[in-house]
């Protein structure tokens, strides 16, 4: 809602949000917390790690699936490679995107210019700034601050360069976060009721009918290697080892050994 209103351009910009109205409890904790290092970090690292974890839990529970089509699933020791190969390909265009949602709607602010801060007062005759008799006016760097004030980090110019080269971007990923609540609240309600129906703490390695057979193929294939390579061993064992007896007939004629090593 507030980059409707608080944007500069509009569309033509990918609704860069530069003078928040809304206040963005995330945003506005880790500016608290910047002072005190290292804590802004190990929250940073604790929700990126959560959000990674989140994408991880999501991919495990539905597989991977080309809108309604299943493609594969994950299953204890049963995962097709394909799938985890897949599997892997959205995890690191998960944080792609990650890294974009922490810069443009986690902890905008933060992400682009950390703890940074610049003076808000200008002089009218000097048109030089001065905070000495005016400490409130010393606020934290925004997108719309001063170039000359305020240097963004390299991430953030990256993004922001991206999206305005090519506004889509930032018109897709706003109109996706709508999608994306909405999909939010559906699959909550539908959750809830879905649980309160059948039941909570469904385990998302439970096994289907099908599930199930394809184990009991994989079960006897294995038993069967593992019976061929037990019997593999056990006549290799037998085939090395060696009769005593043999031994005690070559110690007896060990003369005729000896006569052959002789003669060679």
């Amino acid at each position: 809602v507030d980059n409707l209103k608080g944007e500069v351009c509009g569309a033509p910009c990918g609704y860069l949000l530069v003078h928040p109205d809304l206040p963005n409890p995330l945003n506005l904790l880790f500016l608290k917390l910047s002072p005190y290092f290292p804590v802004d970090y190990i929250l940073m690292v604790m929700i990126v790690l959560y959000m990674f974890w989140a994408t991880t839990k999501g991919i495990i529970s539905i597989g991977i699936r080309f809108l309604w089509v299943n493609l594969y699933k994950f299953r204890r020791a049963a995962t097709a490679p394909q799938g985890l190969l897949a599997a892997t390909m959205l995890l690191m265009l998960s944080l792609a995107g990650l890294c974009y949602s922490l810069t443009m709607a986690v902890a905008p602010d933060y992400s682009m210019f950390g703890s940074q801060k610049y003076c808000n007062h200008t002089i009218a005759l000097t048109n030089e700034r001065d905070c000495h008799d005016y400490p409130t006016l010393i606020v934290p760097c925004h997108i719309g601050a001063p170039s000359d004030l305020c240097t963004p980090t390299v991430t953030s110019g990256y993004i922001l360069g991206i999206i305005l080269a090519t506004p889509v971007l930032g018109i897709a990923f706003y109109y996706l976060q709508w999608l994306f609540l909405l999909a939010f609240l559906f699959a909550l309600i539908w959750n809830l009721v879905r649980g309160f129906i059948k039941g909570f703490g469904v385990d998302p390695f439970e096994e289907s009918a099908e599930d199930i057979d394809d184990l009991e193929t994989r079960g006897l294939l294995s038993a069967i290697g593992a019976m061929s390579a037990d019997s593999g061993r056990r006549r290799v064992g037998k085939e090395r080892s060696v009769d005593p007896r043999r031994w005690l007939f070559l110690w007896l004629d060990r003369d005729q050994w000896a006569k052959v090593i002789c003669r060679q």
